[in-house]
């Protein structure tokens, strides 16, 4: 290289030009390199978790610690999937391995199917835990799996797309280089995060569908899921047991997912409901005695509309009647009553009366 770089510069050039290259630190180069690297990769984890999150109906971003430890998982494995998905033509080309079996055609069969599956499983697998890991919820393992199947079909179907497409760009390498596959890698790129966001609205689809199909199941939110969530809740305190989740109390009742998420958020708006650790259990925010039934009512039930006339005005004044009259007939009632079965408040499923309250 000094003897080619000789017609052009002189000596002193030269000893500067080396001494200059010299003082570099490609160590330095190389770490740097890898922190672009690794900010890139979070940064896009981030923008798909807020994604996935809307998907998901997730109000709250989860933490920075369980960022770094979340987002590193999927920046490991990742990689490994990945390579076994795209290196799915070449596995279906072993066929040395498949000679050497010899005249067992159910071993050769069996190692051809294995080859094929191979990048299936691997699809589906890193879909399901994309699913399962990225969103700032607890998602089940069937509704990951669910979503995860199919988006790992598609997307298995979308690298064999790909791959052919990409024997077809061969013969134009020879005038742009690797240029020739950037179009179609920005499609498969773009296709893909298509797929992944197909497969994480039908997990949260599957998501949302209660486990049960009882009575209450059909209920569309308000005072009863409410007093029913806050009785639980008082009542796990009262126990050794640990606090109850969102998917504990989905268990324990039989209201759907998505009204007690309503309820729930409702709730720790007032002020009634106070969530803690990572596993979001959730806890009274304040003793039984001292959460009195109207609060439970305030915050589930809304005021109804009952408009200053026109067409229905009766309806409306019937409605806001109604309301007040059982707003009423929880007064004086505090939480640890409807648990204990006081005379003045019933049970948690039978309410006082407006005729009671005011004989009392």
């Amino acid at each position: 290289m000094t003897e080619q770089l000789g017609p052009v510069f002189n000596t002193d050039v030269r000893e500067q030009l080396f001494a200059f290259i010299g003082k570099v630190n490609f160590k330095t180069l190389g770490a740097a390199g890898l922190g672009v690297f690794l900010l890139s990769v979070i940064l896009t984890l981030n923008t798909v978790e807020r994604s996935l999150n809307v998907i998901f109906d997730v109000k709250e971003d989860r933490p920075l610690s369980r960022k770094f430890t979340d987002y590193f998982s999927m920046i490991f494995f990742t990689p490994l999937l990945l390579g076994i998905i795209l290196s799915s033509t070449a596995l279906f080309k072993i066929r040395g391995f498949v000679a050497s079996l010899g005249s067992y055609w159910f071993l050769t069969t069996g190692a051809e199917l294995l080859l094929k599956l191979v990048p299936l499983a691997g699809s589906i697998i890193l879909i399901t835990l994309m699913l399962i890991v990225l969103p700032n919820a607890r998602i089940r393992f069937v509704p990951g799996l669910a979503g995860g199947a199919v988006g790992g079909v598609l997307m298995f179907f979308l690298q064999w797309g790909y791959v052919s497409f990409q024997v077809g760009f061969a013969g134009k390498m020879a005038i742009y280089g690797h240029l020739a596959q950037l179009p179609i890698l920005m499609v498969w790129i773009y296709l893909s995060w298509c797929i992944l966001f197909y497969a994480a609205g039908l997990s949260a689809l599957v998501q949302g569908v209660p486990d049960k199909t009882g009575a209450r199941g059909a209920a569309a939110g308000g005072w009863e899921p409410a007093l029913m969530v806050m009785a639980s809740l008082a009542s796990r305190a009262t126990t050794r047991e640990p606090p109850l989740t969102l998917e504990g109390l989905e268990k324990k009742l039989d209201y759907p997912g998505e009204i007690l998420i309503d309820i729930i958020n409702r709730l720790k708006k007032s002020g009634l409901v106070a969530e803690t650790g990572e596993d979001k259990q959730l806890l009274a925010a304040r003793s039984p005695a001292a959460i009195a039934a109207i609060e439970i009512f305030d915050a589930a039930e809304d005021t109804p509309h009952t408009g200053a006339g026109g067409e229905y005005a009766r309806a409306g004044a019937l409605l806001g009647e109604t309301h007040k009259k059982r707003r009423q007939a929880l007064e004086g009632v505090t939480l640890d009553m409807l648990l204990e079965g006081d005379d003045r408040a019933g049970s948690a499923g039978h309410m006082p009366s407006a005729e009671t309250s005011a004989e009392g």
